[in-house]
């Protein structure tokens, strides 16, 4: 029996050492396929890998590369950002203030979590900007030791590729920087001092932009394409100067002018883009009182210095009322705001009806009465009268967001130049440095009042602080093309602060028009935005030429002529003797 007993706990030994082993076996086989299809997706428990340690990678090497490496301890998604972070801050792309943002976030809180959101918020944030900036970075290898809760991202960037978008990025921005330029000398030559700084300054703000796409470009394409720095692009420092000086021929808005050196600045205005060669024949029409929209006692006063100083314009002949009779017409727009006295002139051709040019001008008006701008003949008990399509459309474009000169806030309203021919496309362009609510009104030269943003292909009208917006966006499939007559196309920006406020459009139908038939829905416009609260809204208004295919540029300025010295006094009061007839051969 004992035999047999040593027998059966030999046997026994026997298949529990082999059951054990069995057992050892199978655990092993399923911990090494379990760890092998693990390492395959994230590489669990496995040694570090180089691109870890010693940030390279045979796959990309630094030639032809870029790498960032991150690293977290709570998940993939997080270490993929501070990836990307760490391959920014090796190209400089606007990392400055996001860094000393991680820092300030980390710094403000002691609790590790809320380290590590804020940490990720402001790496999201620099992530979005560099897939906006640069194409084809990429996360290319993950690496995680679970057990250990480390997670490790390998983000790529391919030199070739991003640094040949950066350099049609910059020579893209060189065309359009040029352009700006061009059209501010434009500007210049026909003394449009305020369209000429504008234009500057939008071409200098694109120059900073380049600048450091430039500085960009230099670091990501290392060797492998040659340095853009020969693209003509005007230097900043020129281009300070240019506004500079341009900004001491602009009256400051605090400096009125006095009645007959405003009256001349109006028409010099209005001269300087007066189409064509020869003799002219112009009729002075009326110049309205703009909040009642009628005719005033102070509108004779207006006409007739302005007919006087229109005949001093150099081959200008001023005729009588009768429009039909004359080449074009002349007509206005005022209001008196306190002791500022502003008028609005538009000179009309008288065929074609398109709008030749524009002029306005605040002038001291301390010794206005009430009794110049009540209108004529009307009965206090009327009330104000309904105004027609032009009057409102006047009224429109020149009111202002507050009447002391001052906007809560800035709006800027640009085209990449100042002329168009029939048919060209045209991109409006505009930027705030608040948010908010941005509806832009299109008059064309045919007098058709259009709203070209918001429209059917871009409705959302909610703009963020900073961001230049493009009318049409190059995304939306569309575009806008300029028609004739020939003329000056007018354009007015009006931003609010808040949603309710902004004007009412309706695009159901498609693009919202109005034309010379619809006065109803224009004054209603109109009334619209007279009734915006002060302080919560601003505006900005732009002229470009629509110029003829056949005609060219026919637009030339023309002078006043030297005004004459007053005639000498003798000692008894005696008018002294001019001859005339020698004096105008001179003139």
């Amino acid at each position: 029996m004992r035999a047999h007993r040593q027998v059966t706990i030999q046997v026994g030994r026997s298949i529990f050492l082999y059951l054990l082993c069995l057992l050892i076996f199978t655990a092993c086989s399923l911990h090494r396929d379990s760890h092998l299809k693990d390492s395959a997706v994230l590489g669990v428990n496995q040694q570090l890998p180089e691109w870890v340690t010693h940030r390279v990678h045979p796959k990309y090497p630094d030639s032809f590369y870029m790498i960032g490496v991150g690293f977290s301890e709570k998940d993939t998604r997080e270490a993929d950002d501070a990836a990307r972070l760490d391959l920014l801050k090796q190209i400089e792309v606007e990392i400055k203030g996001e860094e000393s943002a991680v820092q300030t976030e980390m710094s403000q809180s002691g609790d590790r979590q809320n380290k590590t959101e804020g940490s990720t918020y402001v790496q999201t944030r620099v992530d979005s900007k560099v897939h906006m900036t640069i194409p084809g970075l990429n996360i290319a290898e993950r690496w995680s030791d679970r057990l250990r809760n480390k997670y490790y991202s390998l983000v790529v960037l391919d030199r070739e590729g991003a640094s040949e978008y950066l350099h049609e990025k910059i020579k893209e921005m060189s065309g359009t920087i040029n352009s700006l330029v061009k059209g501010g000398e434009e500007a210049e030559t026909k003394r449009d001092y305020s369209a000429a700084i504008n234009r500057y300054q939008e071409a200098l703000k694109l120059i900073r932009d380049s600048q450091a796409i430039i500085s960009q470009y230099k670091v990501i394409s290392g060797e492998l394409r040659e340095s853009p720095d020969t693209l003509a692009i005007i230097s900043p420092a020129e281009l300070g100067i240019k506004i500079a000086h341009l900004s001491n021929k602009v009256p400051k808005t605090t400096e009125l002018m006095i009645w007959d050196a405003g009256i001349r600045d109006l028409i010099l205005q209005v001269a300087s883009r007066v189409p064509g060669e020869g003799v002219l024949t112009v009729v002075v029409g009326d110049f309205i009182e703009g909040r009642s929209g009628e005719r005033v006692p102070l509108s004779d006063l207006i006409e007739s210095d302005i007919r006087t100083t229109m005949a001093q314009v150099e081959d200008i002949k001023v005729m009588e009322r009768d429009k039909s009779s004359s080449d074009l017409f002349l007509t206005g727009l005022f209001r008196v705001d306190g002791n500022v006295l502003r008028i609005n002139a538009t000179l009309k051709d008288v065929e074609t009806g398109a709008i030749v040019t524009a002029g306005k001008v605040s002038i001291l008006g301390a010794n206005i009465s009430n009794r110049d701008l009540q209108p004529h003949g009307a009965a206090p008990e009327k009330g104000p009268q309904p105004v027609s399509y032009d009057t409102a459309v006047e009224q429109l474009l020149t009111i202002d967001s507050s009447s002391d000169d001052t906007s809560p806030f800035n709006v800027r309203v640009w085209t990449d130049k100042t002329k168009y021919m029939f048919g060209e496309p045209v991109t409006f362009y505009f930027t705030a440095d608040r948010d908010c609510y941005l509806t832009l009104l299109d008059q064309g030269t045919s007098g058709t009042l259009r709203v070209i943003f918001p429209n059917p292909y871009q409705q959302d009208n909610f703009i963020r602080a900073g961001k230049t917006y493009a009318v049409p966006d190059p995304a939306a499939n569309y575009e806008i093309r300029v028609d004739g007559p020939a003329g000056i196309e007018r354009v007015k920006a009006i931003a609010t602060l808040n949603k309710s406020d902004q004007p009412p459009v309706d695009l159901s139908k498609g693009f919202y028009e109005l034309s010379l038939r619809d006065e109803s829905r224009m004054r209603d416009l109109t009334v619209a935005v007279k009734k915006l609260p002060d302080q919560q809204w601003t505006q900005k208004y732009l002229e470009i030429d629509i110029l003829s295919p056949d005609d060219r540029d026919q637009l030339r300025p023309r002078k006043l002529k030297p005004k004459r010295p007053d005639r000498p006094v003798d000692i008894i009061g005696t008018p002294g003797a001019i001859d005339s007839g020698k004096e105008e051969m001179r003139e």
